[in-house]
């Protein structure tokens, strides 16, 4: 008989473990029904005499408890006299022997709230043939039985005709996994007949049995396959899955539900690119589900239920990850995708104990798999939010990543704005690709803003409070001719401050003729910009809340943009010595990394 200490998977009863501990109840009673089960398998006749039915019982007499020394051993847990003796001076002594403790007691949780299985004479206990074969005797014994006991009908769902899909069940199994679900989450539950439960007579649930075992058999599968499901904040949960058009045909791979958490916009990226491979296994013709569900009160309730091709739910899910991959102030040349998490929360203060509605979540997602329009509202959020939170800047180092992080979901959430509502002109869409080809007012005031904010950063060595970007964008976003003019002002006194080559690169660009680098066209700097608006440089007096949304992604976008250098002796004011903040961000990176 040989213990497997390998971690199953985490207890279906951990949300009560801890109330039970407290009221200091024997917790052997979790363990009575598997108990009873073994017995009945060593005791039924033609499997008392077979040797895992001997090991059982040897097994069961010995009362092996996780408490037990030679079982613990098995976890290779901290050995705190073992640290404090390997230390050397009192204090290490302590310490030592404090962090041993702390691990030990972590593990010692972990394990007792996992579930294990058992090696019984070297062949784990479910894969033994007669174990196997006894427990679906004794399975289908016991469900013949209750089935005599349950009402007869028919529950709208299943045609088999088998015995189990003409009886109605009044109980459901529980559903591990669900938020909010507990320690009981079945998919309905009664307070009186199935069928006249809560008042409502005959338009409660009625559902039968093989109907009940199925649902919930596949509820649980989702569950447990990290590819078939998503979760959304703390209070919802996605489950996909497609299947063929054809009589009992099998899942089809989906393997793009798995990304939506996944921040490399690469590795997403390329899966698309990639999708034809798996042609073969999904068929476009294929129906993809997803069903959005909580549990308020204790079983199961569907926040959302969508159907729709594969095909389509896949050019959806690609274009979806293709507006929300966005580069990364950072890391220069890189991509990043923002997550649906960190998208809603892009629409709500920072570090809010609530965190953003669970309707938010849903929206999200429904927009990234079935192309449904992203409300207005949540255009008005990632703006309010866009103004706030650039007044009020960043001025610890430490928060900069997250101010950063925020600032690219917000832009991404606004690009999926425009993306879901089709107000992206198909021949110029809002990206890296057409950034500098862009024409729209609004869009260029974003870039001039973002442009001049690089520009007072490089006067002054840092970004300051003062900062254009910090102290000017809610006014320039929405009434950028009372604000323009006088900062473009502000600009010419710090670039005489920057002086030399990197003033007059800010100010006039590279052309492409004198870059150090291969560049497809001019860049364009502060002068070229300006003259892009028109003859006369007229800015817009106001802009719209839309035209505010195509400000923030030309200024998220300008910010990110590398500046090329000239190549030597090509700039005419000489060298490009001076703070180039494009430099600081691979700085801040590395030190990051």
């Amino acid at each position: 008989m040989e213990m497997d200490g390998n971690q199953e998977g985490e207890s279906e009863d951990d949300d009560d473990s801890e109330s039970e501990t407290k009221s200091t109840k024997n917790q052997h009673y979790r363990h009575a029904g598997w108990l009873k089960q073994i017995n009945n398998f060593i005791e039924a006749d033609g499997y008392g005499d077979l040797p895992i039915s001997i090991a059982l019982r040897k097994l069961i007499a010995a009362k092996p408890r996780l408490t037990d020394s030679t079982i613990l051993d098995l976890f290779s847990l901290p050995d705190p006299a073992k640290a404090e003796a390997e230390a050397t001076t009192a204090e290490e002594k302590k310490k030592a022997k404090d962090a041993a403790s702390k691990s030990r007691n972590a593990k010692l949780k972990m394990i007792a709230g996992a579930r294990f299985t058992f090696r019984i004479n070297g062949e784990l206990l479910l894969k033994n043939r007669e174990f196997r074969k006894w427990w679906d005797e004794a399975y289908a014994a016991e469900r013949t039985s209750i089935l005599q006991k349950l009402p007869k009908g028919d529950d709208g769902f299943s045609v088999r005709d088998d015995e189990g899909s003409s009886r109605l069940t009044p109980v459901f199994p529980h559903i591990p996994g669900v938020p909010g679900g507990g320690t009981y989450c079945p998919l309905a539950s009664f307070d009186k007949a199935a069928t006249q439960s809560f008042g409502l007579g005959k338009h409660t649930l009625s559902m039968s049995l093989t109907t009940a075992e199925r649902a919930v058999g596949a509820l649980k599968w989702l569950f447990r396959d990290k590819g078939h499901n998503c979760s959304l904040g703390k209070k919802l949960v996605a489950v996909f899955w497609a299947v063929p058009l054809t009589k009992n045909a099998k899942p089809c791979p989906h393997e793009f539900a798995a990304l939506f958490d996944e921040p490399d916009a690469l590795q997403v990226l390329d899966f698309f690119k990639n999708i034809h491979g798996h042609a073969a296994t999904a068929p476009s013709a294929a129906q993809f589900y997803c069903a959005i569900l909580s549990s308020p009160k204790s079983r199961i309730t569907v926040r959302g239920w969508h159907t729709q091709t594969l095909e389509r739910v896949t050019k959806s899910a690609a274009a979806y990850f293709k507006a929300v991959s966005l580069p990364n102030v950072f890391r220069v040349g890189e991509l990043t995708a923002s997550t649906i998490g960190e998208l809603a929360a892009a629409t709500i203060q920072p570090k809010s104990q609530s965190g953003p509605p669970s309707e938010v979540y849903s929206k999200i997602l429904q927009t990234a798999l079935f192309r449904t329009l992203l409300p207005h509202a949540f255009l008005e959020s990632a703006l309010a939010r866009q103004s706030l939170e650039l007044a009020k800047g960043c001025s610890e180092k430490k928060e900069r990543n997250d101010f950063e992080s925020r600032l690219r979901a917000r832009t991404a959430l606004i690009k999926l704005y425009f993306f879901s509502n089709q107000k992206e002109p198909k021949d110029k869409p809002m990206n890296e690709q057409h950034h500098d080809k862009q024409d729209h007012p609004a869009y260029l005031c974003g870039r001039v803003l973002a442009l001049l904010d690089k520009i007072h950063n490089a006067a002054h060595g840092k970004s300051t409070a003062s900062s254009p970007a910090g102290r000017y964008y809610g006014s320039a976003s929405s009434t950028p001719a009372l604000v323009f003019p006088r900062l473009c002002k502000l600009a010419n006194i710090h670039l005489e401050k920057i002086g030399g080559g990197l003033a007059y690169k800010l100010q006039q660009g590279v052309p492409k003729d004198k870059s150090e680098a291969p560049i497809e066209r001019d860049f364009e700097g502060l002068a070229q910009l300006i003259a892009r608006f028109s003859a006369d440089a007229k800015w817009p007096r106001t802009l719209s809340l839309e035209d505010q949304g195509r400000f923030a992604i030309g200024f998220y976008y300008e910010k990110c943009r590398r500046w090329p250098r000239y190549r030597k002796d090509a700039n005419p004011k000489g060298d490009e010595t001076g703070n180039d903040d494009n430099q600081t961000s691979e700085s801040h990176d590395s030190n990051r990394s």
